[in-house]
């Protein structure tokens, strides 16, 4: 076997050693560089499981990637090294079919945990990482995901694989590179991968003079309380897009249900979470229309490839399936990007709070029928898109009722905001009595149904004939065998059931525009530091359901 050029060898001629044996392997090996041939060598003459391998199944070179070819592979090394799968005679076509193999010669023994773990890293999605961080904070993302957490010297090999995955060149942490294979190579039983990560990240922190602070969900997504802190460096935009220095970021419900796997659409591993946030325009692409420049305050929207209309799918939503804003700067579409009028005189939190919650309530009350002064809306519970919805109605000419199970939140709402109503649902359990009571026996025009399941047949009951209820959250669940027949209520009704589920750039425009000619009082109860320790206690805070408003974070 020949050491001299940097690719591997011919298919049929590769050996190595192994102990005593000579592994012959009976494939080809694509590789760019000598150190990847090197590092396989390495592997191999320790005499390492197929644990210790499988980060070598992903090539490089996607054209390249011979499925078959690469399970014959996998099976040959893990056939040589343990003495189970050696006695088999079976050929796999691919991967899948080896993995299910293994699931049926593991599972019996208990060991398939690890392996699983191992298997997991196999199958990341392949990413081109945009800095060591993002690319640490995947595979970190990963490893929190198993159970085992025995990570050793091949987790400093898979370091590398990741950096070489980098879209660009940067020469300044090379030296990080280097020393990982050096370290991984010597086979210190010292070195973990946690080790190495936590020195990786110091390291970039004192190399990175334009670097930017952000927080990503590391783990499985139990809880909160997996965000972790990150230096990365300062992100760069193309032609459309802009810069923005990140002022103050929003909280919504929907943060909780992605830190805790409760939010029912996709997330990416090591996520930025929150989707809401205001800041001011920090660079500006070259083809970003002449409306936007350095200085603009500024606030994204949700999801930034829906421009106007219904919301089309759930794959470009921040702080989801995409990174969102809990960061010190972030890179919006300039599409995607509303400036809002300093002269209202509004705080950063304040316009970050309208981002999911006021698109939220300006769409329930006017995203199909619009409101019209005189009407009613009834709003459920005291939380960011009531208490903005009752602004908004309030300002528009509408007669407001707002149900919570707190006679102080009540109160706190009639003396704050000026509501014309309020029910104690947990004292009056009949509370679409109530609300029909108050319209004399009509029913309201709009009501902002909160509870879902639990709630929508007293909404409908509360509901005048050919009224709008707008569903926005799914608080008070009922077992499925309790479920109103809705479809027959609301027929009874002539009343529109429809789904809210946030809303477009334009929808955003909308209650910018409205919300800044009125200068209305946005409802932040309170804002929290930019920090760990004070970003859990906001989450925990939203939680608590404590708050009467929108909780926020403010990033100084």
């Amino acid at each position: 076997m020949s050491d001299s050029s940097n690719t591997a060898p011919d298919e049929g001629v590769g050996q190595t050693a192994l102990g005593t044996q000579q592994l012959r392997l009976p494939f080809t090996i694509k590789l760019k560089a000598q150190e990847d041939w090197d590092a396989w060598k390495t592997c191999i003459t320790m005499n390492l499981r197929i644990s210790k391998l499988q980060g070598y199944l992903v090539k490089q070179d996607k054209d390249a990637y011979d499925e078959q070819k690469d399970s014959i592979a996998f099976l040959t090394l893990f056939g040589t090294l343990d003495p189970v799968v050696a006695k088999s005679c079976h050929v796999f076509k691919t991967t899948h079919e080896l993995w299910k193999y293994l699931q049926s010669v593991y599972e019996p023994k208990g060991t398939l945990t690890k392996f699983r773990a191992h298997h997991r890293l196999l199958t990341m999605k392949r990413q081109d990482y945009k800095s060591l961080s993002e690319a640490l904070s995947a595979l970190e993302a990963s490893i929190a995901d198993c159970t085992s957490r025995d990570w050793d010297i091949s987790d400093a090999i898979k370091v590398n694989r990741l950096l070489t995955l980098c879209k660009e060149d940067m020469p300044s942490w090379c030296f990080v590179k280097e020393d990982y294979m050096q370290r991984a190579k010597s086979n210190d039983p010292n070195i973990t991968f946690q080790s190495l990560v936590s020195e990786a990240r110091d390291r970039i922190r004192a190399n990175n003079t334009d670097s930017t602070a952000l927080f990503r969900l590391i783990g499985p997504r139990k809880t909160f309380h997996e965000l972790q802190s990150f230096e990365e460096p300062i992100p760069t935009i193309s032609n459309r897009e802009v810069l923005v220095h990140v002022r103050a970021v929003a909280l919504n419900y929907r943060d909780i249900g992605v830190a805790t796997s409760t939010y029912p659409f996709p997330v990416k591993d090591a996520v930025v979470p929150c989707s809401d946030a205001a800041g001011e325009i920090v660079e500006v692409g070259s083809a970003v229309a002449k409306d936007l420049a350095k200085g603009d305050t500024v606030v994204g929207t949700f999801d930034p490839t829906n421009l106007y209309g219904p919301q089309q799918n759930w794959r470009n939503g921040q702080g989801g399936p995409i990174d969102g804003v809990l960061r010190q700067y972030v890179v919006l579409p300039a599409d995607a990007v509303v400036k809002v009028p300093r002269e209202a005189g509004l705080s950063f939190a304040q316009w970050a709070s309208l981002v999911c919650t006021g698109v939220t309530a300006w769409n329930a009350l006017y995203g199909n029928l619009p409101l019209r002064p005189g009407q009613v809306v009834l709003l459920q519970g005291t939380g960011g898109v009531s208490i903005t919805g009752l602004i908004l109605a309030k300002a528009a000419g509408a007669t407001t009722i707002i149900t919570s199970s707190s006679d102080d939140k009540l109160k706190y709402v009639r003396e704050k905001y000026g509501v014309d109503h309020t029910i104690n649902y947990k004292t009056t359990p009949d509370w679409a009595q109530e609300a029909l009571r108050i319209t004399g026996g009509r029913g309201a025009d709009f009501i902002l149904e909160n509870g879902g399941a639990g709630t929508i047949k007293q909404s409908i009951e509360a509901i005048t004939m050919g009224g709008i209820i707008a569903v926005i959250g799914f608080l008070a669940q009922i077992p499925q065998s309790e479920m109103p027949d809705v479809a027959l209520l609301a027929l009874g009704k002539g009343a529109v059931v429809r789904g809210v589920t946030v809303g477009s750039t334009q929808l955003l425009e909308e209650v910018v525009r409205f919300v800044g000619s009125k200068k209305l009082n946005v409802p932040v109860e309170t804002t929290f530091g930019f920090t760990r320790e004070e970003i859990l206690k906001a989450y925990e805070y939203l939680q608590s359901g404590q708050h009467v408003g929108k909780v926020c974070i403010n990033v100084e």
